[in-house]
């Protein structure tokens, strides 16, 4: 979870933070015991309570991803992790409120300016990645021709698109296997497609990031792509869609090749190239291994840092009014996600 890696960071910085926890992946969160698979800093403080009965001392700041917080918890921020995936009343309130919002890409950052957040409130504030944790433990020569996918049923999230990718590129390179995993249940796949439902972390990494050598990012809109970076950071080389937030991340010919999204052939075209060319492969997947060693949460604690100082120096300068457009309905909102799938689909050159 981002904010709790933000949350240790800040920690680590010497800051005094408090997590409220309600619900992760829709569940209820009643102590640590519920999230085991999080390591949280022995100096971050937990709470589990309503927001409203929610009482810590003198609290500077309360990050939230949707919704408006109770305004005793301090100067709000508001956190933007996806656009088009809320629903409009979600969103409204999200990209509306007079406060930062902390834009966890490039892309989200230009689509807040473009729906009407002013260009001073939308801050790029970009996900690190554990380094200790995301790594190389086995060579790039040595791995199967194994091609791993993070799959959600999501239509944005291009799940299905990725799946038929693999399908047309097993007909090229018969010795094709395939890891996907997710937190949904799996869908009806062919044999040489296994899933793995809520893999334990040290799985993720060794067996299916360090056992594949391409890991395929499918979406047709994402607002970061963290598996993707994760996957990188061990060694797999990556096939990309042009999705928005893979910008920060995905450079044709160079970290990955990238393609147009809904584009299923293309995707399969660049997982045969990939694994019919291991100089091709251990190039773009050493590359990209080098540009994601950027993404580092001890950084970005400190920007995030550097922004909650600039606001409580001046909290009114990051307070204006926003005017947001295209989000009157949901209308409108269908709408505004049908053009930018559109503008993708004629404007980026598949390659």
């Amino acid at each position: 979870m981002a904010i709790w890696e933000h949350a240790n960071g800040l920690a680590r910085r010497g800051h005094e933070v408090h997590v409220l926890h309600t619900t992760v992946f829709g569940e209820p969160v009643e102590s640590l015991d519920d999230v085991t698979w999080f390591r949280f800093d022995d100096r971050v403080e937990h709470h589990f309570c309503d927001p409203h009965e929610f009482h810590p001392a003198e609290p500077d700041f309360v990050l939230c991803v949707v919704g408006a917080p109770p305004p005793h918890l301090g100067l709000p921020l508001m956190w933007v992790q996806a656009v088009g995936a809320f629903p409009v009343f979600a969103e409204r309130t999200m990209f509306g409120a007079p406060c930062p919002k902390l834009c966890t890409s490039s892309f989200l950052v230009e689509e807040a300016v473009r729906l009407g957040v002013r260009r001073s409130q939308a801050v790029h504030q970009p996900y690190g990645i554990r380094h200790d944790k995301y790594r190389i433990t086995r060579p790039l020569d040595d791995r199967p021709p194994t091609v791993a996918m993070l799959y959600y049923p999501s239509e944005l999230k291009g799940g299905d698109l990725g799946v038929e990718a693999l399908l047309q590129a097993k007909q090229q390179v018969p010795e094709l296997t395939a890891q996907l995993f997710g937190v949904a249940p799996p869908p009806a796949l062919p044999g040489w497609i296994t899933y793995d439902r809520n893999p334990p972390q040290d799985e993720l990494v060794d067996r299916i990031y360090n056992g594949s050598r391409i890991f395929v990012l499918p979406s047709l809109v994402e607002g970061f792509g963290l598996a993707a970076v994760e996957a990188m950071a061990s060694g797999c080389a990556l096939v990309a869609t042009d999705c928005g937030g893979s910008m920060d991340y995905a450079f044709h010919g160079d970290t990955a090749l990238v393609s147009a999204p809904s584009d299923a052939a293309a995707m399969a075209d660049h997982l045969v190239a990939l694994l019919t060319d291991d100089q091709l492969r251990t190039g773009i997947a050493g590359r990209g291994t080098e540009h994601v060693r950027r993404f580092d949460w001890d950084d970005s604690a400190r920007r995030l840092e550097d922004t909650l100082v600039r606001y409580a120096d001046d909290p009114g300068a990051l307070q204006q009014p926003e005017h947001v457009v295209g989000l009157d309905d949901e209308a409108d909102l269908d709408a505004e996600l049908a053009w930018r799938l559109g503008d993708y689909e004629e404007e980026a050159s598949p390659t």
